[in-house]
């Protein structure tokens, strides 16, 4: 088994000398950018200083750009780092020309014009819940189920509304994006987000033959559509990837979750293709804790059991060098029954 690990964007030559440091000592030689969370020409500049300094090491990686495309979830945008809120409090959000009047707002007028009032909304993979109590003139009126802190840029959802649909040949602001990304890049691999149609898979195939580009795609299965379509996706390509915070983000998708990675590896093995599992993976495992959660490592016990061939680590955890030992012990020595 073989880990990917997440990457942060570095602002010093020094950083980026000590985290290749960390994953050649580690033996990882496959790391994951999140596109969603950073502008092209930053990711640009990031995956050239990564080649460069683990070239220098001669030490070969593979970057897995995570693409948010063809489904592209709405995220809250807010002026400051983080978002503070609390239990029972009333707050609002709205579209960017609405902002000032505001808490936060978000890029998706379809998301806002889909609402009602007594509707729950998601935000952050599920971990923070919020109820629809008014919507005037397009302006949504929440009240805080909990107290919390989100950061910038955290996805928001409904149970029925959770992405937007985008496809290559249709949208030209993104497929000239996209372009530009893959073109003075080249990964290795290229993770489609919320893929559900082979369309998806054959209309990126399309785009790296413009460019003769021999970067592999892998599909990351997230909705249950995803999950429906599984065999029809598996013919073309080599690696799937199931991203359970969306798939397990809401009430009723996190009862099956555990249904949904069991057919998953099956249905991939039985066609001899390779999986990758990520979100959450020793996610309790921190400077503060050094043994992980008991639910955890069986967590992981029985993604190992089954055999898969990738699982993922946070950037968190990919930061520092004492954790990113200690999940790579973990996944190493955890003793599986044959």
């Amino acid at each position: 088994m073989e880990i990917v690990t997440g990457s942060f964007i570095y602002n010093s030559k020094e950083k980026y000398q000590d985290y290749v440091k960390r994953l050649i000592n580690n033996g990882i030689k496959n790391i994951r950018i999140n596109c969603s969370n950073y502008e092209i020409h930053s990711i640009i500049e990031h995956v050239l200083n990564l080649k460069n300094y683990f070239n220098l090491n001669n030490y070969k990686i593979n970057i897995y750009l995570d693409l948010p495309f063809p489904g592209e979830k709405t995220r809250i945008n807010y002026d400051n780092e983080k978002f503070k809120f609390y239990k029972n409090n009333v707050y609002t959000f709205s579209v960017k020309s609405n902002k000032s009047i505001t808490d936060f707002y978000v890029d998706d007028i379809y998301l806002i014009e889909s609402l009602s009032v007594n509707e729950c909304i998601y935000i952050d993979d599920g971990k923070y819940l919020f109820k629809v109590i008014d919507i005037k003139n397009n302006v949504v009126y929440i009240k805080a189920e909990s107290d919390g802190i989100v950061l910038n840029k955290k996805a928001i959802y409904t149970e029925k509304y959770k992405f937007t649909k985008r496809y290559f040949e249709k949208d030209k602001i993104l497929l000239e994006k996209y372009k530009t990304l893959l073109r003075k890049t080249n990964p290795e691999f290229i993770i489609l987000s919320f893929c559900e149609e082979v369309n998806d898979i054959l209309s990126l195939n399309n785009l790296l033959a413009e460019f003769n580009l021999k970067s592999k795609i892998v599909p990351k299965i997230e909705t249950i559509n995803g999950i429906k379509n599984l065999c029809n996706l598996i013919p073309h390509v080599e690696t799937l990837m199931l991203g359970r915070g969306d798939l397990g983000s809401t009430n009723e998708s996190i009862l099956t979750l555990g249904n949904f990675q069991d057919y998953f590896i099956k249905k991939c093995h039985e066609e001899a293709k390779m999986v990758l599992i990520a979100t959450d993976i020793l996610s309790s495992l921190t400077n503060y804790n050094y043994i992980p959660n008991r639910a955890d490592v069986l967590d992981l016990y029985y993604i190992l059991k089954n055999k898969a061939e990738f699982v993922f680590s946070s950037a968190q955890i990919a930061d520092d060098d004492n954790l990113l030992s200690r999940f790579c012990e973990i996944c190493n020595r955890i003793k599986i029954n044959s």
